[in-house]
């Protein structure tokens, strides 16, 4: 009778457990799952953004942006790949605007357009539908391949995990580079670059 009384004991005790011990287990996986979610982003500003875009090399109509150069655009590439989506929208807007205010907006507009192509792996070889104008480059043309195809990484190219520019800047026309809607885009529909390997 008592050897019953005990494995009904053991028995309501692993009912218990299973209840309660696996609850408070699915909880605890809850809260952490939060906290992921929560820290998934750095805690970047939206000054500090635009601080680094200023500082990056522009599009140049002659030469070669610098070996540091491109090291540079791969940590801002890192740093934005981390960051907010709504604070990288608001820097980009911001930065565009104070650029228009200085009067030096082509060749500021022209470091976020190749941060775009270092942010995101675009296709070198795409069909030409895909191409999407945020900005009016004058030499565009240059990106189209043949077939009706486009390289949608243009003016970069990449050998393996290097970059390296295939177009020099020619000017552009029309509005204001609508950077922060590109962005947009691009993270909808393209993964972002892989830049571990730097």
């Amino acid at each position: 009778m008592k050897s019953d009384i005990l494995w009904i004991n053991i028995l309501m005790m692993f009912v218990i457990y299973s209840l309660f011990g696996c609850s408070n287990r699915d909880s605890s996986e809850q809260i952490n799952d939060e906290e992921i979610n929560h820290e998934k982003y750095e805690m970047v500003t939206e000054k500090y953004l635009v601080n680094m875009f200023s500082s990056l090399e522009p599009w140049p109509s002659s030469g070669a942006i610098t070996e540091n150069g491109w090291q540079y655009y791969i940590q801002v590439a890192k740093t934005v790949q981390k960051t907010d989506p709504e604070v990288v929208k608001e820097s980009l807007d911001n930065f565009i605007y104070a650029s228009l205010e200085e009067q030096i907006l082509n060749e500021e507009e022209s470091k976020i357009f190749l941060l775009m192509r270092v942010i995101f792996d675009l296709p070198e070889d795409a069909p030409k539908s895909k191409l999407r104008s945020y900005k009016g480059w004058s030499n565009w043309q240059l990106s189209e391949l043949p077939n009706n195809r486009v390289n949608l990484s243009w003016p970069i190219k990449w050998d393996g995990h290097k970059p390296r520019l295939i177009s020099y800047y020619e000017g552009s026309m029309g509005i204001p580079y609508q950077a922060s809607l590109e962005y947009e885009y691009l993270k909808k529909n393209y993964k972002f670059r892989d830049l571990n390997v730097w």
